[in-house]
């Protein structure tokens, strides 16, 4: 499994920051070397990154914090679980945000204190992305908009097409989701409180 995340402006153009591979979290040099590797205790099945660390969301449950300055754990969260491999792992909004599918909740980690903060009940949600002011999340009770400053659901697009989509991306004034063979793209102001 091989997971990129963050991005790295270069000369030559954008490439990742750090990966996970094979059970490892891989940082890549300006020149597409690896520049080091940490191997984890735990099955990384979902990676994001912030300007402090990347966020490593485990099969057990555990959210783990790899130092970006450090280059290694420096923190081991339980965020609830075990998590299986569907959920996904989001950064931004001011808080690290975990999709537990089979409790139906989004868990939001506060970055600065390395705890859980709040469980957001979402329905099965297991894809997320993030924007200044929402986090988004496929559940199975469709497109979910999640309030930051209130850790709540505040809208649901139940829209049958919505609910086929498996993969959720927002950015430049829209939020698209993927199904199997067709990509929608979604106005946030039409999935508004």
């Amino acid at each position: 499994m091989v997971a990129t995340i963050g991005e790295r402006r270069t000369t030559g153009g954008v490439e990742p920051a750090a990966a996970v591979v094979a059970g490892a979290v891989v940082a890549v040099a300006a020149l597409g070397r690896s520049a080091t590797t940490r191997p984890v205790t735990a099955s990384p099945v979902a990676v994001a990154a912030d300007s402090s660390a990347a966020w490593v969301a485990t099969a057990r449950g555990q959210v783990l914090m790899v130092s970006q300055k450090r280059n290694r754990v420096v923190a081991t969260i339980e965020a609830g679980g075990p998590l299986g491999f569907n959920q996904t792992i989001a950064a931004g909004a001011g808080g690290i945000w975990l999709a537990d599918p089979f409790d139906e909740q989004i868990v939001r980690i506060d970055p600065r204190t390395r705890r859980v903060m709040a469980r957001i009940r979402a329905g099965a949600a297991t894809a997320l992305a993030v924007t200044g002011d929402a986090v988004w999340a496929l559940s199975s009770l469709g497109l979910v908009r999640v309030d930051p400053a209130q850790n709540r659901v505040v809208a649901t697009a139940p829209d049958p097409d919505l609910r086929r989509a498996r993969l959720v991306a927002a950015g430049g004034g829209a939020v698209w989701t993927a199904a199997w063979s067709s990509i929608s793209r979604v106005d946030p102001a039409l999935v508004a409180p």
